[in-house]
């Protein structure tokens, strides 16, 4: 099985800061029940980056209840997202992600600077 892609995402004004992990084969929307995902199920790589997230004190939360913390959000398309409520849980996020290799420090050479 191919491991997990993460990418940083804009979703306009009201979300700028999002998280979105991919997970071949997996769509985390197949597996919740009540609204919630069953843990057994999820994969280790969501599972390895949540935890990542989670050690760096990253906060993320519900779009539909930004009262509610530490909920993933499991989109129709099979992605999963983490909403990170500002730049500095944001850029956190990034060097925590960056130091467990899930992300490249490295910006693609055709992207202005």
């Amino acid at each position: 099985m191919r491991r997990a892609t993460v990418r940083l995402v804009n979703h306009g004004e009201k979300h700028p800061y999002v998280i979105e992990v991919t997970t071949p084969g997996w769509r985390g929307v197949d597996h919740t029940f009540g609204g919630v995902v069953n843990k057994q199920s999820m994969p280790a790589d969501l599972r390895e980056i949540e935890a990542v997230l989670k050690k760096a004190n990253i906060k993320y939360y519900s779009v539909s209840d930004p009262n509610k913390e530490g909920l993933m959000l499991f989109m129709a398309d099979g992605t999963t997202e983490f909403v990170l409520r500002d730049a500095t849980d944001f850029g956190a996020a990034v060097t925590a992600l960056v130091r467990a290799g899930w992300l490249s420090p490295k910006i693609p050479p055709h992207l202005p600077v």
